[in-house]
């Protein structure tokens, strides 16, 4: 018979145990790939406001909140305008924005005018209720009519509007460096310059 003298430096466990441990690590592996994935998904969905604000005239009500986008490796923002009309239980979306930079929410740019009307801006979008929240008119100086040039240096500076319909807004662009007043008498559903 002869002895065999195994160097612990060079034993391999038997073929069947080397399996095992392999599926071992890819079963670990998998299952705390998974709970990333669940983790993520939940604050994706749920997110974690950063800020929230809330204003009324009595008849209806105005909601700003502000999230993180989380698959991003840059960091965006979301803010989401949201909306409760007299009488009624749940919030109803008026529009969602989406920014590079964590601008504060715009509270000084949410206005109303009177019982029935509201407005509010910020940026380049611009948003107005004549029925006390019911519905929403969006508009985007970016896109809409009369600039409607694509621009992404196409900001809204001011917005004044009076409860006849009839108003300003005043729009700033990069590329000229200049001001241009734009005019409505529809509430801002429609702009001339």
């Amino acid at each position: 018979m002869r002895q065999i003298t195994i160097k612990s430096d060079s034993y391999r466990p038997p073929r069947a145990m080397r399996n095992r441990l392999g599926s071992g690590v890819l079963v670990a592996f998998f299952a705390l790939l998974s709970v990333l994935m669940i983790y993520y998904f939940v604050l994706a969905v749920t997110g974690t406001t950063v800020e929230q604000w809330e204003t009324s005239n009595g008849t209806f009500k105005i909601r700003v909140f502000r999230r993180p986008e989380v698959f991003k490796l840059l960091p965006r923002y979301f803010y989401y305008f949201q909306c409760q009309p007299s009488g009624a239980n749940k919030w109803s979306e008026i529009t969602t924005l989406r920014f590079d930079d964590p601008l504060p929410i715009p509270r000084e740019q949410i206005r109303f005018v009177n019982r029935e009307t509201a407005y509010f801006f910020m940026i380049s979008t611009y948003a107005v209720t004549t029925d006390a929240g019911k519905h929403w008119f969006v508009f985007n100086v970016r896109t809409d009519p009369p600039l409607g040039k694509e621009d992404s240096y196409i900001t809204i500076r001011d917005v004044r509007l009076d409860a006849d319909g009839k108003g300003t807004m005043t729009v700033y662009s990069k590329a000229s460096e200049n001001d241009v007043e734009l005019r409505t008498v529809d509430y801002g559903k429609h702009w001339k310059m």
